[in-house]
C-alpha cells in the first residue's frame, strides 16, 4: 500500500513538474527518506516516507509523504499532504496543508488553508492573511491578521482574530479576542474569562440560553441569538425521515419485485408452463428441496468459508443464497400463476400469466405484512416454489407432465 501511494504521489508531482513554466529551475526529490540540506533555487517537489526540509527554498514547495518537517524558510507557497506535518520554518506565501496531525510553529505571510485531524497553532505564531480550517480537534493560540473560517469537532480559540470570525463546530471554547463581526454556530459554546468581541455577534447554539456573551462584549457591540443560523442537519426530523425511508424502501422492493416477476414471465414462461401442475402434485418433495436450499445453503457456505481453503466456494454459496432469497416472492408468484391457470384450464399465454403473476405478487407482499403468520406463510410458499424449480434442474427428478383433472384441485397450494 505504501509503495502504491508513493507511486501515485510521485506521478502527480512529476506531472506538475512537467507543466511548470520554471521546470528548468525546479528539482524533484523522492525516496523513503528525503532530506534537503542545501539551498534550493526555484520550485521543489518532494515525495517519500520521511521528508525533512532543512534548507531554504526560494520558490514553491509541493510535497506528499508520511511525515514532513520544515525547519527553514520557504519564500513562496507551500502545498503539502501527509500523515504528520510540522512547519517550523517561515512561509513567505500561502500555506495549504492536508494531513492527520498538523502543527504550525512559525509565521505564515499569506493565507492558511488546512484540512486535518488534529491541528495546532501555538502562541506567538502569526498568520498574515485569512485562515480556513476544517478539522477534528483544533487549537488556535496564535494571532490571525485576516478572517477566520473554521469547521471542526472541538475548537479552542485563545488567540486574536483581527478580521471576522465564522465557526461551525460541535464545541467551541473561546477565550481570545475577535475584532471583527462574528457568526458562531455550535452545539455548545463556552466563553472563557479572556473572551472579547469588539464587533457584533450572531450565534446559534443547541440551547438558546446556553451561552452568556454579556461579559465578553466591548465597545457597544451586541450579541444576538439567530435561529436562522441553525445548521441544516439539526433541522431534520429524524423519525419522520426514517419513516419516509422505510416507505421508499418498501416501494422500491415492490417495484423491483414486480419487474422481476414480469422478466421471469417474459423470458422463462415456457419453462414454467411445461412444469405446471407438478408443484401441486409433488408439494412435499418441492417443499423439502426448498427448505434444504433456504436452510442448508447458508449453513454449508459458512462451513466452507471458515475452512479457509473453501472461501471461494463459500462466497459463491452466499451469493447464490442471496439471489434466491431476493427473487423468492417473484418465483412464487409465477409458479402459483401457472399452477392456478393449469388447475382452471386457463390459457397460459405470457400476457395473461404476467397479469395474474403480478396480482399474486402484490397479494404475497400484503400477506407478508400480517405479523408472524404472514412471513411464515410466505416462507412456506417460497420453499415450495423454489424447491419446485430446483427439482426440475435435475433431469432424474423431472417426471412427465400431468394433465388437468376435472375433480376438485388439491388445496395444498394456496
Amino acid at each position: 500500500m505504501k509503495k502504491y501511494m508513493f507511486r501515485l504521489s510521485l506521478l502527480g508531482l512529476l506531472i506538475l513538474w512537467s507543466l511548470s513554466a520554471t521546470a528548468q529551475k525546479s528539482q524533484v526529490r523522492t525516496g523513503d527518506h528525503v532530506r534537503i540540506t542545501e539551498k534550493a533555487d526555484g520550485n521543489t517537489y518532494v515525495a517519500g516516507g520521511d521528508i525533512a526540509i532543512d534548507a531554504e527554498i526560494t520558490g514553491d514547495l509541493i510535497g506528499a509523504g508520511g511525515s514532513i518537517r520544515i525547519t527553514q524558510k520557504i519564500q513562496n507557497d507551500i502545498l503539502l499532504a501527509g500523515g504528520e506535518l510540522s512547519i517550523d520554518g517561515e512561509t513567505g506565501g500561502d500555506l495549504r496543508l492536508m494531513g492527520g496531525n498538523i502543527r504550525i510553529n512559525k509565521l505564515v505571510a499569506g493565507d492558511l488553508t488546512i484540512t486535518g485531524g488534529e491541528i495546532r497553532i501555538p502562541k506567538d505564531v502569526k498568520i498574515g492573511g485569512d485562515v480556513y480550517i476544517a478539522g477534528g480537534n483544533v487549537w488556535i493560540e496564535g494571532d490571525i491578521a485576516g478572517n477566520l473560517r473554521i469547521a471542526g469537532g472541538e475548537v479552542f480559540l485563545s488567540g486574536t482574530v483581527m478580521g471576522n470570525l465564522y465557526t461551525q463546530t460541535g464545541h467551541l471554547n473561546l477565550s481570545g479576542t475577535v475584532k471583527g463581526t462574528s457568526k458562531i454556530v455550535a452545539q455548545e459554546i463556552d466563553l472563557g474569562s479572556g473572551a472579547r468581541f469588539e464587533g457584533n455577534v450572531q450565534y446559534w447554539t443547541k440551547h438558546k440560553g446556553g451561552a452568556d456573551f454579556s461579559k465578553a462584549m466591548t465597545g457597544g457591540a451586541q450579541a444576538n441569538y439567530d435561529s436562522a443560523l441553525r445548521p441544516g442537519y439539526d433541522k431534520v426530523d429524524w423519525k419522520q425521515s426514517a419513516k419516509k425511508g422505510m416507505v421508499a424502501f418498501a416501494a422500491f422492493r415492490v417495484a423491483s419485485g414486480l419487474l422481476l416477476t414480469m422478466l421471469l414471465v417474459a423470458f422463462f414462461n415456457t419453462f414454467f408452463a411445461g412444469r405446471a401442475g407438478l408443484a401441486r402434485q409433488f408439494t412435499s418433495r418441492s417443499m423439502t428441496r426448498g427448505l434444504l436450499l433456504f436452510l442448508g445453503l447458508p449453513f454449508l457456505s459458512f462451513i466452507a468459508t471458515i475452512t479457509v481453503i473453501g472461501i471461494p466456494v463459500g462466497l459463491i454459496g452466499f451469493s447464490a443464497f442471496t439471489a434466491i432469497a431476493l427473487s423468492a416472492n417473484a418465483v412464487t408468484a409465477v409458479v402459483a400463476a401457472h399452477e392456478l391457470a393449469f388447475a382452471k384450464n386457463w390459457k397460459n399465454g405470457s400476457g395473461q400469466i404476467a397479469l395474474l403473476a403480478g396480482g399474486l405478487f402484490i397479494g404475497l407482499r400484503i400477506v407478508g405484512m400480517i405479523p408472524f403468520i404472514g412471513p411464515l406463510a410466505n416462507f412456506v410458499l417460497a420453499a415450495i416454489a423454489v424447491g419446485h424449480v430446483a427439482r426440475h434442474f435435475d433431469k432424474q427428478a423431472n417426471p412427465a407432465p400431468v394433465t388437468p383433472q376435472k375433480e376438485e384441485p388439491n388445496t395444498d397450494l394456496v
